[in-house]
């Protein structure tokens, strides 16, 4: 995530969907403020209300240092589905990271599908490496594009899907 921040917040900002497994990886001094003083809560999406307030008052300009924000948005169980279609369809570049993807990762498999069915395929890159089990995310994305909805801006085009091993 830094390699990629540290080049992409110079052209635009990153939004950063964190569920708890994540949010623990990128746990920042404003977050442990947060914590501390007793208000983390109230930073997760909650609502699709709470969800719509974020994006009404996200920064649109960079900052005094040239560099665009890290919008992270924390989400609930039963938020993060909602917050990922929006901050997708909302998006001008797409990058998902599928390291150490399995079967187990039902979570990826539906935010797999939501960029099949709502995002152009080529505003999108997966991010790979030794650990991503590659034979079942090219057989689910097989699936995924067979099954995609009629009105995807991907439908009557061949899938052109953009791999990024890290791996190499």
């Amino acid at each position: 995530f830094e390699v990629l921040a540290a080049r992409w917040r110079h052209a635009g900002s990153i939004q950063l969907v964190s569920a708890t497994d994540v949010a623990r990886g990128r746990f920042e001094p404003d977050e442990f403020l947060d914590f501390v003083s007793g208000k983390l809560a109230g930073t997760y999406i909650s609502s699709d209300r709470d969800l719509a307030q974020r994006l009404a008052v996200l920064p649109r300009q960079c900052d005094p240092d040239g560099r665009y924000r890290v919008n992270e948005f924390f989400c609930r169980t039963d938020t993060w589905q909602g917050t990922v279609s929006r901050l997708a369809a909302e998006s001008s570049l797409i990058v998902m990271d599928l390291r150490a993807f399995t079967a187990r990762n039902q979570g990826c498999i539906f935010e797999l599908s939501v960029l099949v069915d709502e995002v152009p395929f080529h505003h999108v890159a997966l991010l790979i490496d030794r650990t991503t089990d590659e034979p079942l995310l090219r057989k689910t994305l097989t699936k995924l594009w067979e099954r995609m909805h009629p009105r995807s801006p991907n439908a009557g085009h061949p899938a052109q899907i953009r791999f990024v091993d890290l791996a190499q």
